[in-house]
């Protein structure tokens, strides 16, 4: 990080309390954190999601996921959608590539040029991973603050 980097960051970290919560009611969400665009902290929201368990689990994603093809970002440095040099706003190389050859770059079983992640833009989970939306659920205040589902 450059040395601006980090004095942003210090001064969000600063000047911002991040408000730890238990699962608040859709208009006390809506309300006091998105419509102010205020980050917050939900404790307990995902306690019924399997996913906790189970995700932790890298053989159980390969189970799921095998050579199901995946989108993958791929940086030099492991920064991507940020602004390099104070002037160019520079974005990942997205490819598409089997699960389990991800997960062999992740647990450095595979060498690769560069810096994986398994992202993809626009809450694109239940496309590009829909063997695991069994292990999460809806969360049913979220849609109704929001008026519907999330997508």
């Amino acid at each position: 990080m450059t040395d601006s980097s980090n004095k942003g960051l210090r001064f969000h970290r600063s000047s911002t309390q991040i408000s730890r919560i238990p699962v608040p009611s859709p208009l006390e969400f809506y309300r006091d954190y998105v419509s102010r665009n205020k980050p917050v902290i939900i404790q307990g929201a995902l306690e019924n999601w399997s996913a906790l368990s189970k995700w932790t689990d890298s053989q159980y994603l390969r189970d799921q996921l095998g050579d199901h093809s995946v989108t993958i970002d791929v940086t030099p440095d492991g920064y991507g959608d940020c602004v390099k040099l104070h002037k160019y706003f520079v974005t990942p190389v997205e490819e598409r590539m089997p699960f389990n050859h991800f997960m062999n770059i992740i647990e450095g079983r595979e060498k690769f040029d560069g810096i994986v992640y398994c992202q993809h833009q626009n809450s694109s989970f239940t496309t590009e991973f829909p063997q695991l939306n069994p292990d999460i659920c809806e969360l049913e205040w979220v849609r109704e603050a929001f008026g519907r589902c999330p997508i």
